[in-house]
């Protein structure tokens, strides 16, 4: 099925690569992407020397060489996008050919983090597991998430019941994204987890994730624009957003571009095979399936769940931006984007965005404020301690997450609408 994105606010998914004023120039408001190769091909020998020497330097400044050789910045240019100011250095855009698109797995990884918040709230944070004795499966029955967590939940050996060790202490490496990661494997995986008196034993293979199913091509550029932007990251402090130290100049992306989203033929085989994929025709309906697989029926579910999704994250935004004395021109922005949610499909990708793990214990937040409080402070998910907000004792004080990106105008960042 083909669909449309459009970027309603910058979006910059990165490379992980930055440059710097050794590799751009900047001239009437246009960024030049410098191409070395380019700019050899155009000199002399001997100003080939002295180019190799000069970049040994750390201050080095192309603009000033290619000014003293009398080569214009276009002719030497990999290419070029809008800049209002001279950055420090710039966060690259992921593209092909020098040409920015939209990658199918950020994409897909944007509607992961949708199903899972779905996923949860709709079934109350029950998932399905199996027990072992003796080195064999005992049953299947369905836990509650949290119980798990918590470490309130019993196996049985042998007739006699027995404690399981907390989800929350069973890590392999103990990091906050290793946290995230056992969600969605416990989520989306077609295989059920293993309940052993240490806690959980994950079995989870890239083959048995359900979003194998969900084929999405990268999404490549219609009508579309790059440009140099600034983002700053304001954090609660001394009940005011106040704007940290640095600046992140980014290139960032606007308007339209197209690719495809179907379900893979795949889904029919694999549904014969109950013994490889014993969950998944219950985990179907994750996909919004009932007895009909059809692309146009996964899109209307994925657009209702992301809209709903949408609504939950800006309303926490708004919920930070309004817990600030200051925090009326941040939440001015929030609130007109909530309302093109409400009007449009929408869709968030990219920097800025928030993690897997945030999402996570938003919602434990929201079903139990202690274990997210010991979640926090056990993991150190931030520079300081949390503790119950003192009015509503329903929340983390100071909040979890308390930064939010925004461009030095104010705007949001990486916001698409589904056409």
């Amino acid at each position: 099925m083909i669909c449309e994105l459009e970027a309603v606010t910058p979006v910059h998914i990165g490379t992980g690569m930055r440059y710097n004023r050794a590799e751009f120039v900047v001239k009437n408001g246009t960024l030049h992407r410098i191409s070395l190769r380019k700019l050899i091909d155009m000199l002399s020998g001997r100003e080939i020397d002295n180019l190799t020497s000069q970049l040994e330097r750390g201050s080095f400044s192309i603009g000033g060489f290619l000014q003293r050789t009398d080569v214009e910045p276009d002719d030497v240019s990999m290419y070029s996008l809008g800049c209002k100011m001279v950055p420090k250095d710039v966060r690259e855009q992921i593209k092909t050919a020098n040409r920015a698109y939209i990658p199918g797995s950020s994409i897909k990884g944007a509607i992961r983090g949708a199903l899972l918040y779905w996923h949860l709230k709709t079934n109350d944070w029950m998932i399905p597991v199996c027990y072992l004795k003796k080195g064999g499966i005992f049953g299947y029955t369905n836990i509650n998430l949290l119980d798990l967590i918590r470490g309130d939940v019993q196996r049985f050996s042998d007739g006699e019941p027995v404690p399981v060790k907390s989800f929350f202490e069973d890590y392999e490496d103990e990091t906050k994204k290793r946290f995230g990661n056992r969600f969605i494997e416990m989520v989306f995986g077609m295989k059920p987890f293993v309940l052993t008196e240490k806690g959980m034993r994950s079995n989870f293979d890239a083959k048995y994730d359900l979003l194998k199913f969900l084929h999405i091509s990268d999404f490549m550029p219609v009508d579309a624009r790059l440009s140099a932007v600034n983002l700053k990251t304001y954090s609660l402090k001394r009940e005011n957003l106040e704007a940290k130290r640095y600046i992140t100049t980014v290139e960032a992306i606007r308007g339209r571009f197209s690719g495809t989203i179907s379900l893979s033929s795949q889904i029919y085989t694999a549904l014969e095979n109950t013994d490889e994929y014993p969950l998944l025709m219950d985990r179907l309906k994750i996909l919004g399936l009932k007895d009909d697989f059809h692309d146009e029926e996964v899109m209307k579910h994925l657009k209702t769940v992301l809209m709903d999704y949408n609504s939950w994250c800006i309303e926490k935004e708004i919920e930070l931006a309004s817990s600030a004395d200051n925090g009326n021109r941040f939440a001015e922005g929030l609130e007109e984007l909530e309302r093109l949610n409400r009007s449009s499909n929408l869709i968030r990708m990219g920097f800025g965005v928030g993690t897997m793990y945030q999402t996570l214990i938003k919602l434990i937040e929201e079903a139990d404020v202690e274990l997210a409080k010991n979640i926090v402070n056990k993991s150190k998910l931030g520079n300081f301690g949390r503790g119950l907000d003192s009015i509503t004792g329903t929340g983390l004080s100071p909040p979890y997450p308390k930064s939010i990106e925004f461009t030095d105008d104010y705007n949001p960042i990486g916001w698409l609408r589904w056409e």
